[in-house]
């Protein structure tokens, strides 16, 4: 987690714009937590707090089947996790 905080707070502050987190002036991608698990090693995950739910934004955790998608991924709810603006989480594997 720690690794992933340091990469995204090079960046800039996080900051939701239009529906995207975004850190400074660069948008999340799955690029980003790509990279820091490229590094590290393990998994990780990006949450964005929407009202008082938790939005996956970024993660290298991959389903056996990805089901079609019409929605943004921005729609996708996760269960809350804690109260924070931004919540990152890594697991080593």
């Amino acid at each position: 987690m720690a690794a992933l905080k340091a990469e995204t707070g090079k960046l800039g502050a996080p900051a939701v714009q239009s529906n995207e987190l975004h850190f400074g002036k660069s948008k999340v991608s799955a690029e980003l937590v790509d990279a820091v698990v490229k590094k590290h090693g393990g998994a990780a995950t990006l949450f964005a707090k929407n009202g008082d739910q938790y939005v996956r934004v970024a993660t290298t955790v991959k389903r056996r089947t990805a089901p079609a998608r019409s929605e943004p991924p921005w729609t996708q709810i996760a269960p809350p996790l804690r109260s924070s603006t931004m919540v990152s989480r890594t697991t080593a594997m």
